[in-house]
């Protein structure tokens, strides 16, 4: 039998699968520490010069050097007043940033193939290993191309961990809980940003609180003795006496009487073996470009995931720029995924996928562009105003990118379906690492770009066919041959 109807006789989800689960899945919420504490951690504290002039902020500036003393605020430190990235020496903040998530770009690379070569354990553990050393070497750097070389490191690790913890976490999950547990993933992600944001309004030293963001990941070590392969993992891998072993002990903690013989796994012959993995290398990714239907598919999804990692990015690390109390706002910025959530699970199978996905991003594009008509400094009504609008365009685009998850899966013919996933999520990173650039030129160039973008991927997606109720299909040809049928 196929490794699915096996599971479901073991249970879809059962004590094992939830245990497993909660000890993975448990893992992003400090994940999410790690991508969010650069928003405290180069933030910009108050500054003024002493000597020979008096001037605060930007009129520093304008003194072109001629001031011998700056003084920073006490209100935080940050890798700003460290070494004095202000002015001229600004942009570095916003560099640093985008060299983070190049890092988590090359990460998803280096982690994806590693993870399907080597086991979702091994190189879950690696990227622990990682994060912690990182973490800890970041708070003892001495200047500014040192911590930026760490923070490279520890976005190629946080993008890595976050691939496996999501897939782990999910795939010896039966299909019906499949879309149900992939979201709650995405919750627990959205709760570490507003951990993050309570941590950081405590830790106010930028070193310590690279540590304190760091360090809990030690913990996790233990849990490798305990945690185990992933059976999907050693079935796809021809390790199906492995496979069936952990199949039957999670039969037994799932209270299922089952035999051993009864959950066998089917052995393909050799020549079907070898027809299956010649047929899966005929398969690249200029395949998805050479005929009309699937190109035309590639790139309505590249283009949607590439401006909801920007939008989602660009909102959640410029949080604490938006409304007057940078932590309330990055909190609440994690807390409203919250919603966008609960309505996928609810919506998403009543609606459908491409309603969906148009609507939550074109949500999340008009609040973006109504930010543009508030003007700062008019009073605590409208940073309220602000700080709403900001959520709501949060709300919008974090439900975008869980449905797209979902929806390109669909979309993409099993033959080649992770290479689709590969190249969506690619365009996703470099997104997310134009993001930090839009933030120097100012709220006023940020919104519009984040408006405008989010608006025209909504609306492109209206060109993707609706995948609710129908049969995936197999191969590009079915895609090209419009053969999808809906299941009965």
């Amino acid at each position: 039998m196929d490794f699915d109807t096996a599971l479901s006789k073991v249970g879809e989800l059962g004590l094992a699968q939830i245990v497993t689960f909660i000890l993975v899945t448990s893992m992003n919420f400090l994940l999410a520490f790690q991508q969010v504490n650069l928003a405290f951690i180069a933030k910009e504290p108050s500054f003024y010069c002493t000597k020979p002039y008096k001037a605060h902020g930007d009129e520093v500036c304008h003194l072109e050097g001629l001031c011998e003393d700056i003084q920073f605020g006490d209100e935080f430190t940050s890798i700003v007043s460290e070494f004095k990235l202000i002015c001229g020496e600004s942009y570095k903040t916003s560099l640093v940033q985008s060299i983070y998530m190049i890092g988590v770009l090359f990460g998803g690379l280096i982690w994806g193939p590693k993870s399907d070569a080597i086991g979702r354990k091994k190189t879950l553990m690696a990227g622990v290993i990682l994060l912690v050393l990182t973490s800890i070497l970041s708070g003892f750097t001495q200047s500014y191309l040192q911590f930026a070389f760490l923070k490279f490191i520890n976005g190629a690790a946080v993008g890595g961990t976050g691939l496996v913890i999501f897939v782990y976490s999910t795939e010896n999950i039966g299909a019906s809980y499949r879309v149900f547990a992939g979201t709650l993933v995405q919750v627990v992600f959205a709760l570490g940003i507003s951990g993050c944001a309570g941590v950081a309004y405590y830790v106010r030293d930028w070193r310590n609180l690279t540590f304190i963001t760091g360090i809990p990941f030690l913990f996790y070590l233990p849990v490798f003795w305990v945690l185990p392969e992933s059976p999907r993992w050693l079935a796809s891998k021809g390790k199906l006496n492995q496979a069936e072993a952990l199949l039957f002990k999670m039969a037994l903690r799932n209270k299922k009487e089952v035999l051993r013989k009864e959950i066998a796994l089917a052995r393909p012959p050799k020549e079907k073996k070898k027809e299956h993995q010649d047929k899966a290398k005929s398969v690249s990714y200029l395949d998805f470009f050479r005929t009309p239907n699937i190109r035309q598919r590639m790139l309505v999804q590249i283009f949607t995931w590439f401006g909801c990692s920007m939008v989602y990015l660009g909102l959640t690390m410029g949080a604490g720029d938006i409304g007057s109390n940078a932590y309330v706002s990055v909190a609440l910025s994690g807390l409203a995924e919250l919603p966008a959530y609960v309505a996928c699970i609810l919506l998403l199978d009543v609606i459908g996928r491409r309603i969906m996905l148009s609507g939550c991003t074109i949500l999340g594009g008009l609040a973006c562009m109504l930010l543009l008509f508030i003007p700062d400094n008019a009073g605590s009504n409208a940073e309220m105003l602000q700080t709403a609008l900001a959520l709501i365009g949060k709300i919008g685009v974090s439900a975008s990118f869980n449905v797209v998850y979902i929806y390109s899966s669909e979309l993409a013919p099993t033959s080649a379906r992770s290479s689709a996933l590969a190249l969506c999520t690619m365009s996703a990173r470099i997104g997310g690492a134009l993001a930090p650039s839009v933030a120097p030129y100012g709220k006023y160039v940020m919104f519009q770009v984040f408006g405008l973008l989010s608006l025209t991927a909504g609306i492109s997606s209206l060109l993707l066919p609706e995948t609710l109720n129908q049969a995936l299909p197999d191969t590009i040809e079915d895609i090209e041959n419009y053969s999808t049928k809906k299941t009965q």
